[in-house]
C-alpha cells in the first residue's frame, strides 16, 4: 500500500521506474521472512542438527562470506550512488556456494591425515552424509527443521543474486574486454568443462 501511495510523493522519488523500486522491496522483504525462517530453524534446532546446519553446510565458510559481503556492499553503493557494478562480480552466489564447498572438501581430502586423533576419524570431522538417510529420520522434525534452514539460506543467496541483476539493469555495468572468453578458456583447461 505504501509503495502505491510514495511515488506521488514529490520529496521521496527517485530516477528509476517505480516497478523496480516495488521489485526490490519484494525481494528484500522475502529476505527478510528468509532469515526469520533461517533464526527459527537455529533456534530450535538440537545443538547436534545446528552445527550441521553451520558447519556442514558451506554456509560459514569464509570464502562465501566474503562473496556476499562484497556483494552486498557494492550492490548497496551502486543503488544510492547509481554507479555501474563491475561485470566480473560473481553473479550466481549459490553457485559461489558449491564451488567453494568443492574446494573446502578437496582440501579437506588432502589433510585428512591432520584430523585423526588415536588413528580414529574426529567425529566433528565425519561428514553428515556418512550416516544412513532413512525414511524415519527422513520424517523427523528435527530433519525438516534443518531442511528448512539450509532451504532459507540459499533463498537468502538467490535473493541477494535477484538483487544484483536488478542493480546491474538499474546502474549499468563496466565491462572487462575479453574477461567472459578467458574466463571459458580457463574453466575448460582447468575444470574440463565451462560452468
Amino acid at each position: 500500500m505504501q509503495m502505491a501511495t510514495i511515488k506521488w510523493e514529490r520529496n521521496i522519488r527517485g530516477g528509476w521506474p517505480a516497478e523496480h523500486y516495488e521489485k526490490l522491496l519484494e525481494i528484500q522483504s522475502k529476505m527478510l521472512s528468509d532469515l526469520i525462517q533461517l533464526a527459527g530453524a537455529l533456534s530450535v534446532l538440537s545443538p547436534k542438527w545446528r552445527h550441521r546446519l553451520l558447519h556442514k553446510t558451506s554456509f560459514l565458510n569464509p570464502n562465501l562470506i566474503s562473496d556476499v559481503m562484497a556483494i552486498f556492499g557494492i550492490i548497496s553503493m551502486s543503488l544510492e550512488t547509481g554507479h555501474p557494478v563491475h561485470d566480473v562480480l560473481p553473479s550466481n552466489l549459490l553457485d559461489r556456494s558449491v564451488y567453494h564447498d568443492d574446494q573446502t572438501r578437496r582440501l579437506g581430502e588432502r589433510f585428512k591425515h591432520f584430523d585423526r586423533i588415536d588413528g580414529e576419524d574426529a567425529a566433528e570431522s565425519a561428514p553428515v552424509t556418512n550416516e544412513p538417510l532413512t525414511g524415519q529420520k527422513l520424517m523427523s522434525m528435527e530433519y525438516s527443521t534443518f531442511a528448512t534452514g539450509v532451504s532459507a539460506a540459499f533463498h537468502l543467496l538467490h535473493a541477494l543474486d535477484q538483487i544484483h541483476l536488478i542493480t546491474k539493469e538499474l546502474c549499468g555495468v563496466i565491462p572487462l574486454e575479453g574477461y567472459s572468453r578467458w574466463k571459458e578458456e580457463y574453466e575448460l583447461k582447468h575444470l574440463g568443462r565451462s560452468v
